[in-house]
């Protein structure tokens, strides 16, 4: 068997027909491949390329309708990580225009929209009582509610995740605000929570457990 004979910098790439590619390692290449003709190469791949459907089915997820209303639902850390607008025809003519979703954002937009996350169904008393005991709850928009301590109380802190804010909105969910060691912080005592935390969740819904890791999405976590 001929050795493969390569350029130090040389890059390989393994190519499927009419499919993906990827890097080798030298390594790899040299372990697993060994060097032949060009013509018995062109042979080879010419056979497999006329076994190979001229079609062949992929799979697609698209968000569509009125996303403006949800935008700041879907984005954010934990929503969609790559903005790319697609447009489909369905088999009944029907033309769709949305974000092409890769299926790695799927399970996040879901979680974002309430999509089979028990959460969205507690109230806000039993939102209340998981922060207090130790929850941290991902709201829709990626703010997160957790329990803190300042200036000596207990209180429920609104964090907003590096998510644009309107400080009048959350002044009027019923918030205070206060500059803490040069960094700016939403929260309201324990006793004082439940009126302000409704208020809240009436335009942001709980989605996430993030103390609990995947167990949101398989299982109720509200407090019995």
């Amino acid at each position: 068997m001929r050795p493969i004979e390569l350029h130090p910098l040389a890059t390989v790439y393994l190519t499927a027909v009419k499919g993906p590619r990827r890097s080798l390692e030298r390594h790899e290449l040299e372990e697993k491949y060994k060097q032949v003709e060009l013509a018995e190469a062109r042979e080879w791949w010419n056979a497999e390329y006329e076994k190979t459907p001229a079609r062949e089915p992929q799979r697609f997820h698209i968000l569509s309708g009125a996303i403006f209303p949800i935008y700041d639902k879907i984005m954010g850390a934990s929503g969609i990580g790559n903005t790319k607008v697609a447009r489909a025809i369905l088999v009944d003519g029907q033309a769709l225009v949305g974000l092409n979703l890769s299926p790695t954002d799927v399970p996040n937009v879901k979680q974002r929209l309430g999509i089979g996350t028990p959460l969205v169904a507690a109230s806000p008393a039993e939102i209340l009582e998981l922060v207090i005991g130790g929850s941290l709850i991902e709201l829709d928009n990626g703010w997160r509610l957790t329990t803190a301590r300042i200036a000596g109380d207990r209180v429920l802190e609104l964090v907003l995740n590096g998510v644009a804010a309107n400080r009048d909105e959350l002044l009027g969910y019923g918030f205070s605000e206060e500059i803490v060691y040069y960094k700016r912080r939403w929260f309201v005592l324990h006793e004082d929570a439940e009126d302000p935390l409704s208020r809240l969740l009436t335009q942001r819904k709980p989605i996430k457990d993030l103390t609990r890791g995947d167990e949101t999405e398989s299982e109720s976590v509200v407090p019995s």
